[in-house]
């Protein structure tokens, strides 16, 4: 073997070996991971309840019950029992009860840039023309659309792995990014 031949060999082999630990030292990737759905029912019991009732139609209508107590469900503490620490709980539709969701998140990235999103869009601005969570609307002279706040998630942290999470569906502000 010639002299460079050797040379580019020993080098490749280096940052081949390089690479390799720098992704086996890097670990695990950071994106967020959905588990699954929840089994509240079983929840209820583990906490000592007797039942499951929804008292209304939107996602936060479910309680558990005793013959004597009916008390809210902290749908995070249920996925924390069902898939363990590190979870967070996201409703994709406050609309529809069985809307919730149990996901594996590293980080809580922060808020959503509503308007850098909708100007990024090609529209003017970002405006709140209700006062839930599902408020917010781009706006043009010609149009208003709403907003997927999962696509402006990626589109603020520039991944394509973040999610969306409403906190409240009461406060229009309680949008945040995960990953």
């Amino acid at each position: 073997m010639t002299r460079n031949v050797r040379r580019t060999t020993v080098a490749f082999l280096a940052l081949f070996l390089f690479s390799l630990t720098s992704a086996l030292v890097a670990g695990p990737s950071s994106a967020a991971t959905q588990r699954g759905g929840l089994n509240l029912a079983g929840y209820c019991e583990s906490k000592g309840y007797t039942g499951l009732k929804l008292i209304d139609s939107t996602a936060y209508g479910w309680r558990c019950t005793t013959s004597s107590t009916t008390d809210s469900i902290h749908v995070i503490d249920a996925c924390t029992w069902q898939y363990g620490p590190g979870q967070i709980d996201r409703m994709s539709d406050y609309f529809d009860p069985k809307s919730w969701t149990c996901w594996t998140a590293s980080k809580q990235l922060g808020g959503v840039n509503l308007v850098g999103y909708c100007k990024s869009k090609g529209y003017n601005n970002a405006a709140l023309v209700d006062s839930t969570a599902y408020g917010w609307r781009c706006l043009s002279v010609k149009k208003t659309d709403s907003i997927n706040m999962t696509d402006a998630c990626k589109w603020q942290y520039k991944t394509t792995t973040a999610i969306d999470r409403m906190e409240k569906y009461t406060d229009p502000n309680s949008w945040k990014c995960w990953n």
